[in-house]
Order: C-alpha cells, then structure tokens, then sequence
C-alpha cells in the first residue's frame, strides 16, 4: 500500500508543477529506489524515465 502512496506522491510532484531537471533528477532517483528503470539518473525527462 505505502509503496503505491509513492508512486503517486511522485507522481504528483514531478506533474503539478514546471518540469525542471532537479525535480526529475529527485523523481528518477525514486523511481531507481522503488526498483524501476527510469534509465540513467540525469534529470531528463526521457522515453525511460516516462515508461518507468
């Protein structure tokens, strides 16, 4: 269930407000720690980092 709460927490962040590269980068690294692939932790919005 908290893992889910998660996802959506990041979720949430990373889309209520402008997209900058240090609010990706924390999302990747998250999404990294909740063991899915966002690619490389770079502050990219990429084809990876969206399907993760």
């Amino acid at each position: 269930m908290s893992k889910y709460f998660t996802i959506i927490a990041i979720i949430f962040c990373a889309f209520s407000t402008p997209t900058i590269a240090n609010d990706v980068q924390n999302t990747q690294q998250l999404l990294t720690e909740l063991e899915y692939n966002p690619g490389p932790i770079d502050g990219s919005y990429g084809g990876k980092t969206k399907r993760a």
